[in-house]
């Protein structure tokens, strides 16, 4: 399994529209193959962010999906009402199951 893993400070106050927008940028991952989508509120060290992941099968379907998405077209406009919101990236993550 691969994990995909983007990490970013939401604008104070946002959650419930950051939430929503999470919910439509899993429905274009799942259509291109992730098995499984999350957003988490992250804590300790991490505190106030959120991470979004997206998981695969493995780095091909992983690599498919990244460029199936960077074409899409509903995935542009919906990464525009998150720019809109605000937000700072603080990292993105792929890693590899080990065991």
């Amino acid at each position: 399994m691969v994990t995909s893993t983007w990490v970013y400070t939401p604008k104070s106050g946002t959650i419930n529209k950051q939430i929503e927008l999470a919910e439509k940028f899993a429905e274009i991952w799942k259509k291109y193959g992730a098995k499984e989508v999350n957003l988490y509120a992250l804590s300790g060290a991490q505190m106030g962010n959120l991470a979004f992941t997206a998981r695969f099968e493995n780095a091909a379907a992983w690599g498919s999906a990244w460029d199936a998405v960077n074409q899409d077209e509903d995935f542009s406009e919906i990464y525009k009402s998150l720019e809109e919101l605000g937000f700072n990236w603080v990292s993105h993550i792929t890693a590899r199951q080990l065991m």
